[in-house]
């Protein structure tokens, strides 16, 4: 009885260290390869062609968002961040897939001065998920982009790419 007692700790014990060295892996692997590293159909250089979104001359900043989406919500003083500082050059546009209602009403509430876009194509964006930026020039041409929440460190990383002026 003691014999298995011993056995059940050990395997207990291994089973609790395998699953902490794959946590520590998965974190690695987060922190090796950033929010803007190539995901497949999303690749720097490549034109984006979507329905409904005006870009202007220069360049353009999409942020992908969701009304439902809890990282938008969290990012929303970061994207207040990049509004107030943005170059004069750069236009930033909030792209949603629900309507532009939804859209609309999401900025308003959370006091987020940007242009709404709704019913926007994800795919067509070649995203999949919510919140992602991607910085566009006026022919749609994709210069960089991040996906999903960002650290801090990246979003120095976004403010430096857009030549946003420091904020107050």
């Amino acid at each position: 009885m003691k014999a298995r007692a011993v056995i059940e700790l050990a395997a207990n014990v291994l089973t609790i260290a395998a699953l902490a060295v794959a946590a520590g892996v998965g974190v690695s692997t987060l922190v090796r390869h950033p929010a803007n590293s190539s995901r497949p159909g999303l690749h720097r250089g490549e034109r984006l062609q979507v329905s409904g979104l005006h870009l202007k001359s220069g360049k353009n900043l999409i942020i992908a968002l969701g009304s439902k989406c809890g990282f938008c919500a969290a990012s929303v003083p970061f994207y207040r961040q990049l509004a107030t500082s943005a170059p004069s050059n750069l236009t930033i546009l909030a792209a949603f897939r629900e309507d532009s209602p939804t859209a609309e009403s999401f900025l308003r509430s959370r006091n987020l001065d940007l242009q709404a876009l709704g019913g926007i194509d994800f795919s067509a964006l070649k995203i999949a998920g919510t919140p992602a930026i991607l910085l566009v020039d006026g022919n749609g041409k994709l210069l960089d982009f991040w996906l999903g929440y960002l650290t801090p460190d990246v979003e120095q990383e976004v403010k430096r790419a857009i030549g946003a002026q420091k904020a107050g």
